[in-house]
């Protein structure tokens, strides 16, 4: 699990890959610069290496 936190809020996130996989094809993305907090999830893309790679190119 990975943890952002600042003044305001706590940003937990995790990822977990289909069983029989290796990887995951999901991706998420967040962060803060004190002031606003970006956060970017991408369901759905698959599942498998390929997935994995491809999401990398975002």
């Amino acid at each position: 699990m990975t943890h952002l936190t600042d003044e305001h809020v706590d940003v937990y996130s995790y990822q977990a890959k289909k069983e029989g996989n290796y990887h995951c094809g999901d991706a998420y993305y967040y962060i803060s610069d004190g002031s606003r907090l970006f956060v970017v999830v991408a369901d759905g893309l698959g599942s498998g290496l390929c997935k994995t790679i491809s999401r990398s190119c975002y």
